[in-house]
């Protein structure tokens, strides 16, 4: 039986012996690791002190634990190559859901601002599902020195969520959120100023002179700030551009569809619902860009002409697959690099300097003029 000797801290020593038994005695690299009974069993050590080791070997790549499995070996080589690095985790949902411009622009931004700093970064994915994200945020706290975080879309009414968050709080490791944010949950986040890039579309197409413009949303707009935002900026903009039709006929002005739909029956229903409250032209404002793009294409299916006799609006710009939108659309567009960039600054800051008091960011975001609107006015007289 090995027992610790009182040189060292204990968990040190306890920390050493087994690095030296990973790599010298042949524990192959994904292999079951023994179990905590049997280590504090083998070498006479508390709990704490056995945690306190674990931990540690975790954090460097030696090991690695799987909620509900166990223990498993490392790619300790890796981990080598890793030693004096702070290691960032970044956690989202898949990266499908921000191609092209998005995506890109984010990681560009984070990137550029890693570069500027000796840290590594872990990529995992909660495929926006809370248990997966809770579950990753489990394996994480152990492994990185802060967070990056983009929430799924209902972490806002997650338990599993909070709690795993909370954990990052009490061992004092940073994490910052990015796109939106926990309400119930005073942290660091960094995300557009949503509520001005919705009043800046509606207010487009008011200036444009539509009298009645639709708000299209994702059914589980709620969860999500930057949805419940961009609804305010709806609301608020058909009353200070008083927009007639739109503020006469509020419950039938919103539309909600739920976020994965891929029916273009629901579009061109939502179409004709669009058409039946309004005058043509009509206008609608997406808060999201699939669902600009996929009313457009209903809206072409169905004989319409866009812009002339429905304009639309979308929010962010992104690559759907299967889908090209077959005229530029304008849309919101939000400044993902910097929101990447800004967040890695300021979660390095906070790993360096200590954490501070939570910074709440949201920059402008720009609406960029494509083909998708017309002047509803001048539209009406052809």
């Amino acid at each position: 039986m090995e027992k610790i000797k009182a040189q060292k801290s204990k968990s040190s020593q306890l920390k050493e012996i087994l690095i030296d038994k990973i790599i010298n005695e042949g524990y192959q690299i994904g292999s079951k690791f023994p179990s905590e009974v049997e280590l504090m069993r083998q070498y006479e050590v508390s709990n704490t002190t056995l945690y306190k080791a674990l931990t540690e070997l975790v954090h460097e790549g030696y090991i690695f634990r799987e909620k509900g499995k166990g223990t498993f070996v490392a790619n300790y080589r890796r981990a080598n190559t890793l030693k004096g690095k702070r290691i960032l985790g970044c956690l989202g949902m898949p990266a499908v859901v921000f191609g092209g411009y998005v995506f890109n622009e984010l990681c560009m931004g984070m990137q550029d601002a890693i570069r500027e700093n000796d840290y590594e970064m872990i990529f995992r994915m909660s495929h926006n599902n809370v248990e997966e994200e809770a579950q990753q945020l489990e394996q994480l706290v152990d492994i990185v020195d802060g967070l990056i975080m983009m929430p799924s879309t209902m972490a806002n009414a997650s338990d599993l969520t909070m709690a795993a968050l909370l954990k990052f709080q009490e061992r004092r490791i940073p994490f910052i959120l990015i796109d939106h944010y926990i309400k119930r949950l005073n942290c660091n986040y960094v995300v557009t100023d949503n509520f001005t890039g919705m009043y800046t579309a509606v207010g487009h197409l008011a200036k444009l002179g539509h009298k009645f413009i639709t708000l299209l949303a994702c059914d589980d707009w709620k969860y999500l700030t930057s949805a419940v935002d961009r609804k305010r900026g709806y609301e608020q903009a058909i009353k200070d551009f008083n927009i007639e039709g739109s503020l006469r006929n509020k419950a039938e002005a919103i539309i909600f569809l739920p976020r994965d739909i891929y029916s273009n029956a629901a579009y061109e229903h939502a179409v004709e619902r669009i058409l039946k409250v309004s005058d043509k032209p009509a206008a609608v404002a997406a808060t999201e860009y699939h669902l600009a793009i996929g009313v457009i294409e209903a809206a072409l299916r169905m004989g319409l002409k866009v812009p002339e006799e429905l304009s639309v609006t979308g929010f962010d710009k992104y690559q759907i697959p299967g889908h090209s939108p077959s005229i530029k659309i304008t849309t919101v567009i939000q400044p993902m690099y910097d929101i990447g960039r800004k967040a890695i600054n300021i979660l390095t800051d906070n790993i360096e300097n200590g954490i501070k008091a939570a910074e709440k960011v949201a920059f402008p975001s720009q609406l960029v003029i494509g083909e998708s609107c017309g002047a509803g006015l001048a539209a009406s007289q052809l």
